[in-house]
């Protein structure tokens, strides 16, 4: 079971009037107690450290934070626009510093008059607690619930996946990528050996037997005169001589690519004229990007694609048969490949495998209709 918590609320006021410290006892304490919040008031804490420093630091744990602007203390003003950079904030006031005729120390600020201020008149007003708690049940606390409940089902997920043994958890990676890839219309695969292949297609039911045993697979689809490509390679770990020597050489920069067989497309009058590819390389632990520009550094970052890119031009020389005159004759056969390359990495459960592969496939999708 994963750990229960509570959530935290700091709270920023201008301790030290009597009414500020009656509201906190009074109202504010109170109602965050009845809803199992922790509150976190600085001036109220036993630490050494310097106080901004404290400061900043329980403003960036807390769930959330409630502000009271009551008598308008400048740190409570900034404890506030620090908080609203990361968390949400409930404000209060006490009612008599929204009159106009106020001096500016019982005055809101006028960028602050906008909020949604919960008024309060007396600290024990029973229906300023009455108002907090809906605000706080229905807004802060509502949230905080969803994310806690999403929080716990991520670390559920990790932890079991992380207790599956690792053929198993590399087998239903490997069966979840192709099945999402087979979905867009990628059905027949070729199983890659390092960067080769035997020549021989596999049809999808059939190579998903063939996980347990296969890191490596390639699919193409040819649509006009355009080779949609794409392939799958999972593993534990992705050295950088794997990178280099298999993905980026023999792969990436190769002039025999798996998906363009020379011999075969000589004879091809459907020969395709460009390729679109999308190589995906997934692995359990963790792939540095710099280790991928070691291996390939002839690829760029496309930010708006989330993944390395280049376009080159792929040549073969070769001869065409003519069976009746039992000559041959010289053919040069050119291709532009675009070629992208996807990498996930840290992959500790299946949810979040799908959402980085999914990001993926809609990519692979727009190429497809491009």
């Amino acid at each position: 079971m994963t750990e229960m918590r509570k959530p935290r609320c700091f709270v920023a006021m201008a301790f030290d009037h009597d009414d500020i410290d009656a509201l906190y006892e009074e109202s504010i304490q109170a109602v965050l107690k009845s809803n199992s919040v922790i509150p976190v008031v600085i001036n109220r804490r036993e630490d050494n450290r310097d106080i901004n420093n404290q400061i900043i630091e329980q403003l960036e744990s807390c769930d959330f934070c409630i502000v009271d602007l009551t008598y308008t203390r400048p740190s409570v003003y900034f404890e506030a626009g620090y908080a609203q950079r990361a968390v949400e904030v409930i404000y209060t006031v006490r009612s008599d510093h929204l009159a106009r005729n106020q001096p500016d120390d019982r005055r809101v600020h006028f960028d602050l008059q906008m909020k949604p201020l919960i008024r309060w008149t007396k600290p024990d007003d029973p229906g300023f607690r009455a108002r907090l708690q809906k605000r706080l049940r229905q807004t802060v606390l509502r949230e905080w619930i969803w994310k806690e409940a999403s929080r716990q089902k991520e670390e559920a997920q990790r932890s079991q996946f992380s207790h599956l043994p690792l053929a198993e958890r590399l087998s239903t990676l490997r069966t979840e990528g192709l099945k999402s890839l087979m979905e867009i219309g990628f059905t027949s695969w070729m199983p890659l050996r390092g960067p080769f292949y035997d020549g021989k297609a596999v049809s999808g039911p059939e190579i998903l037997n063939l996980v347990g045993e296969l890191n490596w697979m390639l699919s193409t689809q040819l649509r006009k005169k355009r080779l949609q490509v794409v392939s799958l390679r999972i593993e534990e770990s992705l050295t950088l001589k794997k990178l280099r020597d298999e993905v980026g050489h023999r792969l990436v920069s190769s002039n025999y690519p798996p998906h363009l067989d020379g011999f075969r497309l000589i004879d091809d009058r459907t020969r395709p004229t460009e390729t679109l590819e999308n190589h995906i390389l997934a692995s359990v632990n963790s792939l540095p990007r710099s280790r991928v520009v070691s291996a390939m550094p002839s690829l760029g970052w496309d930010k708006a694609a989330n993944c390395y890119t280049s376009e080159k031009t792929w040549a073969y020389d070769g001869r065409r048969w003519n069976a009746t005159s039992r000559t041959s004759s010289k053919v040069r056969l050119t291709v532009l490949r675009r070629i992208n390359v996807h990498c996930i990495d840290n992959m500790r459960s299946l949810p979040e495998f799908r959402e980085s592969l999914g990001k993926i496939v809609e990519v692979t999708k727009k190429t497809q209709r491009g």
